[in-house]
């Protein structure tokens, strides 16, 4: 699912409720080296075709009890108002958060720099894909348009702003029907919104990019473009921030094995 770490009151938090998800291994491990499956998903879309309705299973993967592959990558973080930053993620360290800071504009950060949260809306690619297919409303979806390489699927998903309140967002899902996998998912925001006393979120779409691994047979996240904008009590503003996830490892060995039911 897709989550945010930033800490300014200027962002909507999207909280994501879900385990971890690894890929599976035939390897034998202790209780504390496992993760549950994900959910088997029959979902109720009573306004797709039976066709349709099978594809969408496939690219979410809704009937097979394999997670998400847990990957190593780097993520480069450009925005308008804050200086880019290159991190890398590591799920298999032992520190206490897996994000390490790499650079700042091209630049080595200082120390006080790799002690700062970063102010923008950072994740996973695990968290994004368990958000996304976790917070849909199925039974919202209908088909929108079909050509000879995709179809796009639209309806409506759950989406938690401010801090305890949910509200539905449109959505719209490209799949590529040769692969049978999601191309590109944007959210966006159907009405304004105010998260505190001087902060209305006008508008935000947020589009997730996807490409199939062939070696991992499932779409990988690529990049997550945002548009927010914000109305606030002194002065109007807005953000934009482009995430670019590089360099994917996904090590067959390190891949943990799901519990015992």
């Amino acid at each position: 699912m897709i989550v945010s770490n930033q800490t300014t009151p200027k962002v909507v938090y999207l909280i994501v409720y879900a385990s971890l998800a690894l890929s599976i291994s035939t390897a034998i491990f202790g209780k504390d080296q496992c993760v549950d499956p994900t959910d088997i998903i029959d979902p109720h879309v009573p306004n797709l075709s039976n066709s349709h309705k099978e594809l969408l299973i496939q690219a979410f993967r809704l009937d097979k009890e394999t997670p998400y592959p847990t990957c190593s990558f780097t993520l480069d973080a450009k925005l308008e108002y804050i200086p880019s930053r290159v991190e890398t993620y590591d799920p298999w360290t032992e520190k206490e958060s897996p994000w390490t800071l790499i650079s700042i504009k091209g630049r080595e950060p200082k120390k006080r720099e790799h002690k700062k949260n970063p102010r923008y809306t950072r994740t996973d690619p695990v968290t994004a894909w368990q958000n996304i297919r976790d917070l849909i409303k199925w039974e919202s979806l209908s088909s929108l348009e079909e050509t000879e390489e995709y179809l796009d699927i639209s309806g409506l998903i759950l989406l938690q702003v401010g801090k305890n309140e949910m509200t539905d967002a449109n959505v719209k899902i490209r799949i590529r029907k040769e692969l049978e996998t999601i191309e590109n998912v944007t959210i966006t925001l159907i009405k304004s919104h105010k998260i505190n006393f001087a902060a209305t979120i006008k508008d935000m779409t947020m589009v997730y990019n996807y490409e199939h691994s062939d070696e991992l047979n499932f779409p990988l996240l690529t990049a997550l473009d945002i548009d927010w904008r914000f109305k606030f009590f002194l002065a109007p503003a807005s953000s934009k921030e482009n995430l670019v996830y590089l360099n994917y490892d996904c090590p067959k060995e390190k891949q943990l094995s799901l519990c015992p039911r």
